[in-house]
């Protein structure tokens, strides 16, 4: 360890004594991290005396295996968002860090994962790659189409007193193309 005067000049060296709780450290204050995940503390000590004069505390990370996105799928309509984030995993389902970089095959994705859809209808692949890694994640947005019409079928009928008549309801899209929805049926 160093010790600087106020101009940030080294004064005086004091030998010091490392130690790990868990990893290996040498002499030189070089860390090796143990086999396992979790935390450590890393202490340098006078020789000879088991006064700390520092300690550092280190979080071990399993290498990354896989990228977990939620939500794994959405459906949206266009323009409208959402939020995906990105959880990295080792080989035994531990966390484990990285720094995602997002794309998607359509529509927009921000650096921190907030999707806006575009304004055609489809199926979109989000995918989310670790820096400096072939590891990848990814997620499915279904952005369905907007709603042009709704067609009722029969569009009418006479019924006497105590007679039923089934009703279907399809939706299409500006391009007369069949929409899948729900129909909520109402009578006045």
């Amino acid at each position: 360890i160093n010790v600087y005067n106020s101009q940030g000049n080294v004064i005086s060296k004091i030998p010091v004594t490392w130690d790990a709780e868990k990893g290996v450290i040498d002499e030189n204050g070089l860390y090796t991290a143990p086999d396992f995940a979790g935390e450590d503390q890393i202490y340098a000590m006078l020789p000879g005396n088991l006064e700390e004069l520092f300690t550092a505390n280190v979080h071990v990370y399993w290498p990354l295996d896989h990228i977990e996105v939620t939500p794994p799928q959405a459906t949206l309509k266009k323009g409208e968002t959402q939020q995906f984030t990105a959880n990295g995993k080792d080989a035994q389902g531990n966390e484990a860090l990285f720094i995602p970089v997002w794309s998607v095959s359509g529509g927009d994705i921000n650096n921190e994962g907030l999707f806006r859809a575009p304004d055609n209808a489809g199926d979109y692949l989000i995918n989310v790659k670790a820096q400096g890694s072939d590891v990848t994640g990814s997620a499915v947005v279904t952005v369905q189409p907007e709603v042009a019409k709704i067609v009722v079928s029969p569009s009418g009928t006479d019924l006497h007193k105590g007679e039923q008549q089934q009703f279907s309801a399809t939706a299409h899209d500006k391009e007369n193309n069949e929409v899948p929805f729900i129909p909520l049926w109402e009578t006045t």
